[in-house]
């Protein structure tokens, strides 16, 4: 319908301008990134019956249009004003178009080849259903039924099903419309007329056909060529009519039915050919006619007769290219060439139609061009002039001979052509040519600079029509039809292809002689011929008109002779009964002076009345009136009555609306409580309008403030439950519980904080008792260890020797010791010692292993050998096999330290050296020190870890209740040492909010989202995105004004941790740190 470029605003963002190529096709808004690109769209826009389209104007884009639907809005910009009401008048059309339509979505129900059951968008046609994937995409076709006179319907009104059959194409389409009933009905009602339109132009179609018998301008036999071409001819009936010629053969009963129809236009030409003897051809813009009669005067009279149809045609007026091609009539060229000298002409004409056409001419020589119509001879038009008639006029000519010429139109440029195809090969192959319109011949190359002619196609005989997309499957196209010869061609956009067409269109009718020209002359002809008619008319009525007015005159003059004279008698006699008139008049006028007089004064009294509003008065005043025989005509004596009546009515309802305020407010105080405060306050108000007694109304007013302030306290209570539940804070709750009981708060709040406290509380005695139990499990543990370890030095001492037992056992026993003091005494006195000790302690055990580390126990047996050897002053046995040596003890010196030594070292605060015997005063050899060594350290180390692990655990028994004291504390601290101020926050919300259609500035979920995942660790969670926007959305209205963001923020920076992230949105602070 309309094509070309427009500016489009980006549908999403809002922002964005970008220049696209567009295209209305139907009800369908069709745009691409340009006009080589038709092929992959970039989007549309369905116009339904529900769209609107108007004119806008926006910032640096003052010829805007925007079009609604119920889908999406599409804002789009043209060059100027022109463009813009073409483009809006085209889309208006559209949707008119698509309000008489039907579409919807709709359960199509096919063959499993087409994919059984589906839900489609069906959009119902004058001729067809077509079937889409969705309402989105209505410029792609997924199917189709067409509609005609043979489609079966078979319906189902109990499930609502249609199945529809066109056996023509053996196509079957079911519809289901998922029990809906009112949907069913329409798409029922409609289908069924389009049916019956269809089985109507059908018996029409059978009726003009009966007809064509009886208008026949000509029938009989005639051979067509088959349209695929061939040798044979199949021999058929043909009957000429003035507006059609139909085709028409014997069916199997014997009846004449009708082929094939070719309707005849001006645009129609027919020729003799050269496909056969006696063949002649009928051009149409749709298709060819080739024919061939038995003789040459029969293929005269087929000639002559279709020729005189084609000359009383008349265009199609919906033709766009007919159209298009009258305008080009404007456009043509005419010239004129003389000849002065008796001498050949050097130009040879053609019979075309009834015209001449140039055939042959020089044109350097002639000054004619090839391809020229003539239209005068010496002045005279031949335009519709027989051919004959021209050539009368051109015999035996003198000079100077004068001629004029109309100039073949002439056009270059570009287009895309489609290759003839090959056979065997059904893929279509587009070229760009370079094409040249003139001398009635159209011409195509390579490019523009090519000299070689690839195609020459005659315009004489030819015709062209507009080819649509489903054919081609490109857009824009059109056919050039010359004889056998079809050319396809397709323009860049839609004025491309229409100016090619149009032009064609024009140049085929001048060289096939005249065709819509000659319409458009004839009626140009009638309209000169109606003009000198007119003029000829109103010169016979001008001189009509002067002799009746001249007869006219003479009787006036002796008309007015008379009744001058009869005047002058007339005149004597008025001015006597004027006379008589004005004295009668001036007593009329005394009379009615008097009564004027009393009215006005009746009139003063009761507007005076009036504009005092008392009743008594003007009561009395239209009494008085009322008693006066001028009353009727008093126009304010009605006026008055109104306003007695309804001052009267304005004070009988003054005194009953006192009442009923006095009573209203008196019943709103005896029920008033902190609950009612609204229903005291309006009674208040209504006393004070009704000028109830000022002391109800001051009594009344007294008791709205203190239930006022009762109803701010308990506000204020239910605020401190509030805030104390959120954050679950044992002394928030009980100082807002204490507050609840002091004023008597009756509220689920109460309760809801009460059952939260007494939780509190267990949760807190339940983890202090765990916490008990845990330590004395841990010191059961530590005691069972000691006892075990005991228990080992028992039973090394009964295997030893006494002094090597002796000694063992002391090291044990101090080890004992150790345990003793480091796991029992830290416990007590340990939580005031600095944590750096225990960590000194562990640093010197961890150097004590480094340096030796600990060896497994000796084997029994060998140490009482060892301890034999010594007491007997002999050398120590080896060790056994698979046990190793310990190194040898030593000091710090490098020799080796005795046992008792070690002992009074290490253990001096647990353990007094004892007197070293007999065999501990020998050098104890690397057997005797290794195990001794060994177990001090191990004791030692041990000793102190678990001496840190208590004071540790000392520091770490706080109860829960403080803890969460200490981040209330630390998170109010927070809130009042954070930078980030109300200001930045509100500088925070203008970067990234945005104006709503109402005007109001907001923030929409997708921005929260941004600057939520700016300042805290979660990245993505789009989850916990929404449900901090529904925090902070108190509304509930699915955006942020700036007082909901910045109260977001701020209790968010009372919660434990939050102030952490707030203060993190100082980095958005700033215009050269916002993030848009």
């Amino acid at each position: 319908m309309k094509s070309g470029y427009l500016i489009k605003l980006a549908m999403g963002s809002g922002r964005n301008w970008k220049k696209r190529y567009f295209m209305l096709n139907g009800n369908t808004f069709t745009y691409y990134v340009d006009h080589k690109s038709v092929d992959k769209a970039k989007g549309d826009l369905l116009l339904t019956a529900e769209a609107s389209v108007e004119e806008s104007v926006l910032p640096g884009k003052p010829f805007c249009i925007m079009i609604t639907t119920p889908f999406h809005t599409l804002v789009v910009a043209a060059k100027d004003a022109e463009e813009r009401d073409a483009w809006r008048v085209a889309i208006e059309k559209s949707i008119m178009v698509a309000r008489n339509s039907i579409r919807g979505y709709i359960t199509k129900k096919g063959s499993l080849a087409d994919g059984g059951k589906s839900r489609k968008f069906f959009i119902l046609h004058e001729a067809a259903i077509t079937w889409h994937k969705d309402h989105e995409h209505t410029q792609d076709i997924q199917g189709m039924i067409k509609l005609n006179a043979d489609t079966t319907i078979v319906l189902n009104d109990d499930l609502y099903k249609i199945n529809l059959t066109d056996s023509t194409n053996n196509v079957t389409l079911g519809l289901r419309f998922e029990q809906n009933e009112n949907e069913y009905q329409i798409w029922k009602a409609a289908i069924m007329n389009i049916l019956k339109k269809f089985v109507a132009v059908e018996k029409a179609t059978v009726k003009r056909i009966e007809n064509a018998y009886e208008n026949a301008t000509k029938r009989g036999k005639l051979r067509m060529r088959p349209p695929k071409g061939g040798d044979i001819w199949d021999e058929y009936y043909f009957v000429l009519t003035m507006s059609e010629i139909l085709v028409m053969e014997k069916n199997v009963d014997g009846h004449m039915e009708v082929v094939d129809m070719y309707d005849i236009h001006p645009n129609c030409s027919v020729f003799e050919t050269n496909l056969g003897l006696y063949a002649f051809e009928l051009v149409t813009s749709k298709k060819v006619l080739h024919v061939m009669s038995d003789s040459r005067e029969s293929t005269s009279a087929w000639i002559h007769a279709i020729r005189a149809s084609i000359a009383n045609s008349q265009p199609e007026e919906n033709d766009p290219l007919i159209n298009a091609a009258l305008n080009r009539v404007e456009e043509d060229i005419f010239y004129e060439v003389s000849f002065l000298e008796d001498k050949p002409l050097g130009v040879v004409l053609e019979r075309s139609g009834e015209w001449a056409i140039v055939k042959l001419s020089n044109l350097r020589d002639t000054g004619v061009s090839i391809g020229s119509a003539l239209t005068s001879i010496n002045g005279e038009s031949c335009i519709l002039k027989s051919y004959a008639q021209t050539i009368e006029k051109l015999k035996n000519w003198k000079p100077p001979l004068h001629l004029g010429f109309r100039r073949a139109p002439r056009k270059t440029g570009y287009l895309v052509k489609l290759s003839r195809q090959r056979r065997g090969n059904s893929q279509k192959n587009w070229q760009r040519r370079w094409f040249s319109l003139a001398e009635g011949r159209l011409t195509y190359r390579e490019n523009e600079n090519s000299t070689e002619v690839k195609g020459d196609v005659p315009l004489m005989g030819s015709a062209v029509s507009l080819m649509p997309s489903s054919e081609t499957g490109r857009f824009f196209c059109f056919r050039l039809v010359s004889g056998v010869t079809s050319l396809t061609m397709q323009g860049e956009t839609m004025d491309e292809m229409m100016d090619w067409a149009s032009m064609l269109y024009h140049a085929i009718a001048i060289a096939n002689g005249g065709s819509h020209i000659l319409v458009m002359e004839r009626k140009r002809e009638a309209e000169e011929a109606e003009k000198q008619r007119a003029r000829e008319e109103a010169i016979a009525a001008r001189a009509r008109a002067e002799a009746e007015a001249k007869r006219a005159k003479e009787e006036a003059e002796a008309k007015a002779r008379a009744e001058a004279e009869a005047r002058r008698k007339a005149e004597e006699e008025e001015a006597r009964r004027r006379a008589a008139m004005a004295e009668e008049e001036r007593l009329k006028l005394e009379a009615s002076e008097r009564k004027k007089k009393s009215i006005d004064d009746a009139t003063t009294q009761l507007t005076t009345a009036m504009a005092a509003l008392d009743l008594k008065q003007l009561n009395d005043v239209i009494e008085n009136v009322s008693g006066l025989d001028i009353a009727p005509e008093v126009w304010a004596l009605n006026d008055a009555r109104a306003l007695s009546a309804s001052l009267l009515a304005k004070e009988e309802a003054a005194k009953q609306a006192k009442a009923d305020a006095t009573a209203a407010l008196s019943a709103a105080l005896e029920v008033a409580t902190p609950h009612t405060v609204d229903e005291l306050s309006h009674a208040i108000s209504r006393a004070e309008e009704a000028l109830v007694e000022q002391e109800l109304v001051d009594r009344a007013r007294d008791k709205l403030i203190a239930m006022r302030k009762e109803k701010a306290a308990m506000e204020e209570v239910k605020a401190a439950l509030t805030s104390a539940l959120s954050f679950e804070s044992m002394d928030s709750l009980v100082e807002a519980l204490m507050s609840a009981a002091t004023i008597n708060l009756q509220d689920p709040l109460v309760d809801t904080a009460q059952n939260l406290l007494a939780r509190l509380q267990a949760e807190e005695k339940r983890r202090a008792e765990e916490e008990e139990a845990r330590l004395a499990a841990e010191a059961a543990a530590l005691d069972a260890e000691l006892e075990a370890e005991e228990r080992a030095a028992e039973r090394l001492s009964e295997e030893m020797k006494e002094e090597e037992a002796d000694a063992i056992y002391n090291a044990v026993t101090a080890r004992a010791s150790v345990h003793a003091d480091v796991g029992v005494d830290s416990d007590e006195e340990g939580r005031n010692e600095d944590d750096s000790e225990a960590e000194s302690s562990e640093s010197e055990d961890e150097e004590d292993q480094s340096a030796s580390p600990p060896m497994p126990l000796p084997d029994t047996d060998h140490l009482k050998k060892v301890a034999a050897a010594a007491a007997a002053g002999r050398q120590p046995p080896a060790p056994p096999a698979g046990r190793a040596s310990p190194p040898p003890a030593t000091s710090g010196t490098g020799g080796p330290v005795q046992l008792n030594q070690v002992k009074a070292k290490t253990y001096k605060p647990a353990v007094q050296a004892e007197e070293p015997s007999a065999a501990s005063t020998l050098a104890p050899s690397a057997t005797q020190s290794a195990p001794r060594t060994s177990a001090r350290r191990s004791a030692r180390s041990s000793g102190r870890r678990k001496a840190a692990s208590f004071r540790s655990q000392g520091r770490k028994m706080k109860t829960r209740q403080e803890r969460l004291e200490e981040e209330r504390k630390a998170a109010e601290k927070s809130v009042h040492d954070t930078i980030v101020t109300p200001a930045e926050m509100a500088s925070i919300f203008n970067a990234y909010s945005r104006v709503d259609p109402s005007g109001k500035r907001v923030i929409q979920p997708l921005h929260f989202s941004t600057i939520w995942r700016l300042v805290s660790a979660d990245k993505g969670n789009l989850f916990k995105e929404m449900q901090m926007f529904q925090k902070f959305d108190k509304q509930n209205d699915g955006f942020l004004s700036e007082e909901d963001f910045v109260k977001g923020w701020q209790e968010l920076a009372r919660q434990p941790g939050g102030a952490i992230t707030v203060d993190k949105l100082k980095d958005l602070c700033g215009d050269d740190k916002v993030l848009l």
